[in-house]
């Protein structure tokens, strides 16, 4: 009981605060005591009724500033050969992003 009112206290204080921090701070506070993130990850979620949202990682070529040229050139050669890129083609590589939003 004693770690579940610690966890409220520490998220209450630190709003950004990862699973990753709260398992340390446990580990910090109480002396000899072991918890793994799931279980952390389990308490939030069922406990406090925390949502929790995994940020995804993309490439940093994805947002250089080379990239919209590259689109470009991309697009440029399909025209020339005569691709209907609008409607022949599903583009993957955004996906992620627009459902995520």
């Amino acid at each position: 009981d004693k770690h579940k009112k610690h966890l409220i206290h520490y998220f209450d204080e630190n709003q950004r605060a990862t699973i990753q921090d709260a398992v340390d701070d446990l580990k910090r506070s109480f002396e000899e005591f072991e918890i793994k993130k799931s279980r952390v990850a389990e308490f939030m979620k069922d406990e406090c009724n925390i949502s929790l949202k995994r940020i995804p990682r993309h490439p940093a070529a994805r947002n250089s500033v080379a990239q919209p040229e590259n689109c470009a050139i991309w697009v440029e050669e399909w025209t020339v050969n005569r691709i209907n890129y609008l409607q022949n083609c599903v583009f993957l590589d955004e996906s992620g992003f627009y459902i995520n939003m």
